[in-house]
């Protein structure tokens, strides 16, 4: 009795776990691939070469480097994950690039600032028509 007691609870727990699985990839998935493919129908690969999400906004890399001094010292925040080179971020924080660069938000609006290589780089908003 105790032996189907437990395998019982066995599969009570592996379901639960394939359960959950399946309603998360359910609930993110499909936003993922429909924004990947805007944005690879819609903006050049020199764009999304270096991506990032903050705020819940894309950001590429204009590859200029900031000319106007920095609003001050203290940092909006930072690069904490990435996904593949070819694919889009898509939670705040993360980039298609590394991980670990600070950033600020930049001094125009759309914009925001990361420290790569000592070099403050301007990214700018990616615009969607959706």
């Amino acid at each position: 009795m105790k032996k189907i007691n437990f395998s019982l609870c066995i599969i009570t727990i592996v379901f639960l776990f394939i359960g959950f699985s399946k309603t998360y990839d359910a609930t993110i998935q499909p936003k993922t691939q429909e924004d990947n493919k805007y944005y690879h129908e819609n903006f050049n690969k020199e764009n999304l070469k270096q991506l990032v999400m903050v705020n819940d906004e894309l950001y590429y890399n204009t590859e200029k480097e900031n000319a106007m001094p920095m609003k001050c010292g203290t940092m909006d925040g930072e690069i904490t994950s990435m996904v593949n080179q070819d694919d889009i971020p898509n939670v705040n924080n993360q980039s298609n690039f590394g991980n670990g660069y600070v950033y600020q938000i930049g001094p125009q609006d759309g914009q925001i600032l990361l420290n790569i290589d000592n070099k403050w780089m301007v990214f700018e908003k990616l615009q969607s028509n959706k």
